[in-house]
Parts: structure tokens; C-alpha cells; sequence
């Protein structure tokens, strides 16, 4: 793949494909299912501890509160999963989570959805575990989790041993170049949860974002591999907070990479690392087990019936749920939804057979690359489907105030009313001020 010589890596946070692209106005992608009335519905009925239901809506704004939002740690995962009767997500793990099952839409997301109308996405991709950020990201640079299942689990990552390397290592190994644009006197991802081997990477391997970023996409001196960090506590998306400002971070990495000199040589793949504790309809896929590491029960949460069930049942041998995936290139397949299952180890196959890179572990060994996102008759033809103009046709983020100045303190009313329903086994209170029966929001 000569073609390509310049991979860029953006990983936001925190959002399943059916919150993201569920109402993807694009036909053939398995999105949210539609009841009689054309409206977004769960196959399965999502209820609170006392019976009612709470059904799927659409977000009133681009940000959601704080109180009573969604899990994404491994008991409220796996609850929600429900060992595949997938009826967990209104309850979660500690309490009711009713902004578990609302939805964006294009309107709240106009990057996100022009870049989904226009380049090839996959509908089959899933986080790799399901699990919060760290095992996730930590799987997507060394296609395994090592037994760390919880964010914060600070005293076993230090521990954690890497026998293969992960992909950075492997890159200097083969005089690969590659940077970690992080926000300045932040650590970047490599930095932060590699602890260990930290040391061993060269300083000149970490630069800024996004002045830095910028000005190498300007000038057309990116490197081989980047990986963007952006500023985690309002940037991300993760909820509660605006994805308004997620979008303009997107929007920014992908216009200067379409304006720059470099744009006919490189593959932009835009995810994120897990669903957030945010619905969606498909459950998590059987995996192949990247090693014999099993999890390890963080020291908290030892006496705890829930996570020692779920850590009994699952060793790193499912997915997460699944989560948006967008190849932005301009050898990207046209009119192309894919929907071979990928998770962060296909990345990492990806990058392994394009530089001709050993494998890490048996999960990325084994796992789909890419290939299906790329369209090897026009490389070879050399005429790119996507040119640097292609960005005038996408939409940039919205500039309603009412979402741009969104706070977490003013979500709007959630969940919204007429969306929880009493179907005759209400038998209690609800979270409040929705008490079963009340009418406030029946």
C-alpha cells in the first residue's frame, strides 16, 4: 500500500454507533430499528428496577447531565449485555440510567454525519472489550487488555508486562516515524497508560496538539503514524459533556487534512474506544482471546458477586458493543458500508501488514484489517476517489446556540416526558421526580 504514507489515528471517547450514527440518514447500514410509526425503537423492552420502560429518544441537546448518566465500567457493560438477553441498559449497574437509551441525530452531529454520507464506514466495528477507556486504549496499542479491566487501576498497570512490545515499539524497531500530538502539559494516551515503557520512548515522538498538528499537515511533514490526543475534559465527547466541541476538533483534524499538500497519501480512521454506556441494538461478538492474561478483579471491587460473575464468564473472550468507525481517505471505498466485524486490534493488523509488522497478540494475529474500507483498484490505478475538495461537502458543526452554549448544569429535561411507560408492571418509584404512576412522564 504505497499509496498510503501518512495514517492518522483520532480516537474520541465514549459513544456507541447507534447514540453516533443510529439515525445515519444512509441506506443499508444497520442503524437504530424503526417501530410502525417510523420512530427509533429497543427490540428488547429497557426497564427500571419497578417495571416501567424507558423508551429510545432523541437527545434534547448536545450535552447531557450529570446525574443519573450512563456506565460504561465492566458490571454496568455487562449488565447491560445480560449475557445477550441485552435488556440491561435503563438499569446499568448502580442506579437507573435513563440517558443510556437517547440518541443523537444529524442535527446534533453534522460533522459526524456528512462524514458518514460521504466516506466508507464499517456498522460491524466494537471496542475490544467490554470495558471502560484504559483496556480499551490499551488494547488498541497492544492488541490486549493484560488483565487491566477498570480506568483507574493504576496500582496493576504499573505491573503490566508487554512480552511482544506494543505498536510504537515495533515502529522504532523499523525506523517506522511516528507522534503522539497531545495537548501541551498533558501526557499523551502512549504516555499516560504505558507507564512502564514510558522511559524507553523518545521524547521527540510527543509533540502538541493542535498547534504542532497543524503545522505538519500544513507543510506536508506528518509522519508515517499519528495518534491525536485532544483536551479530555471538555473535547472528548464523552457525556456529560457538549459533543459540539468533539465535532469541532474533528472537523478541525479533518479539513487541514484535506487541505494539505500530503491529503493523496493518507488514511485518516476516526473512532472511539468504547460505547460509553450509551444503547446499542447488536450485541458484543465472540473474540479470540489475545493471550492467557486473564482480568484481573480490581482491588475495590474483590468482594463484589457481579464482577467476579462477569470475570468468570468473560476473559477477554467477547467485544464491547459497538462503535462508530469512519476510513477517511482518499482511496476510501465509494457508496461502501462495511459490515465485517472489526474492533481496535483490525487497526493494528492494519498497520502491521501495511508495514509488514509482526503481530502483538493472537487477538490482533487473527483480527480483520481494514481492506475492506479500501478501494485497491483505484490505488492501483492511481485516481483517487476522494479528493482534497471533498471537504467543501461536508457540513461543519452546528452553531445552534442552544447546543453550542449547552452545559451539563442545562441539558434539557431527561428523560424527555412521554418516554417512560407503565405497561401494567410498574410497581414502584422511579428515579426522581418520576414516580410510577404520577403521569408526569407516562
Amino acid at each position: 500500500m504505497p499509496e498510503i504514507e501518512n495514517f492518522v489515528y483520532l480516537m474520541m471517547e465514549n459513544h456507541s454507533w447507534d447514540h453516533v450514527f443510529g439515525t445515519l440518514q444512509r441506506g443499508g447500514h444497520d442503524g437504530l430499528p424503526l417501530d410502525s410509526n417510523g420512530e427509533p425503537m429497543t427490540l428488547v423492552p429497557q426497564r427500571y428496577a419497578n417495571g416501567s420502560i424507558q423508551r429510545l429518544y432523541k437527545m434534547p441537546k448536545t450535552c447531557s447531565g450529570k446525574a443519573n448518566g450512563p456506565s460504561q465500567n465492566w458490571e454496568s457493560s455487562h449488565n447491560q449485555w445480560n449475557f445477550g438477553a441485552m435488556d440491561g441498559w435503563a438499569i446499568g449497574g448502580e442506579q437507573d440510567k435513563p440517558t443510556s437509551l437517547g440518541y443523537y441525530t444529524e442535527d446534533h452531529l453534522p460533522v459526524f454525519h456528512s462524514l458518514g454520507k460521504v466516506f466508507p464506514i464499517n456498522d460491524r466495528c466494537h471496542a475490544s472489550t467490554l470495558a471502560q477507556t484504559w483496556p480499551n486504549r490499551i488494547f488498541a496499542f497492544a492488541g490486549s487488555a493484560r488483565g487491566i479491566v477498570k480506568t483507574g487501576q493504576t496500582d496493576d498497570l504499573v505491573n503490566v508486562e508487554y512480552p511482544n512490545g506494543i505498536i510504537v515499539n515495533h515502529f522504532d524497531e523499523h525506523n517506522i516515524s511516528w507522534t503522539n500530538y497531545a495537548l501541551p502539559g498533558s501526557p499523551g494516551t502512549l504516555e499516560h497508560l504505558f507507564l512502564n515503557v514510558s522511559d524507553e520512548l523518545d521524547r521527540k515522538h510527543f509533540k502538541k496538539f493542535p498547534e504542532d498538528f497543524l503545522l505538519d499537515a500544513q507543510k506536508g511533514t506528518l509522519p508515517q503514524f499519528t495518534f491525536i490526543d485532544y483536551n479530555g475534559s471538555f473535547q472528548s465527547m464523552e457525556p456529560p459533556q457538549n459533543v459540539v466541541e468533539g465535532e469541532k476538533v474533528v472537523w478541525e483534524v479533518v479539513t487541514a487534512l484535506m487541505k494539505g499538500p500530503k491529503w493523496s497519501k493518507t488514511a485518516l480512521v476516526l473512532t472511539f474506544d468504547e460505547h460509553g454506556g450509551l444503547y446499542d441494538h447488536v450485541p458484543p461478538a465472540p473474540a479470540i482471546r489475545p493471550d492467557n492474561v486473564e482480568p484481573i478483579i480490581p482491588a475495590d471491587f474483590r468482594n463484589n458477586t457481579a464482577w467476579t460473575q462477569y470475570l468468570a464468564y468473560d476473559k477477554y473472550s467477547f467485544t464491547g458493543f459497538r462503535i462508530p468507525l469512519l476510513f477517511i481517505s482518499p482511496y476510501g471505498k465509494k457508496d461502501h458500508i462495511s459490515h465485517v466485524l472489526h474492533d481496535h486490534s483490525s487497526i493494528l493488523s492494519f498497520l502491521e501488514h501495511k508495514f509488514n509488522l509482526p503481530a502483538l497478540t493472537c487477538r490482533d494475529a487473527n483480527a480483520n484489517p481494514l481492506f475492506d474500507l479500501l478501494d485497491f483498484d483505484a490505488m492501483e490505478r492511481k485516481k483517487p476517489n476522494f479528493p482534497g475538495s471533498v471537504w467543501k461537502q461536508l457540513s461543519p458543526p452546528t452553531t445552534n446556540p442552544e447546543y453550542v452554549n449547552c452545559t451539563s448544569d442545562d441539558p434539557g429535561m431527561l428523560p424527555p416526558p412521554g418516554t417512560v411507560v407503565d405497561d401494567g408492571t410498574c410497581s414502584g418509584p422511579d428515579f426522581a421526580p418520576n414516580p410510577c404512576g404520577m403521569g408526569l412522564y407516562l
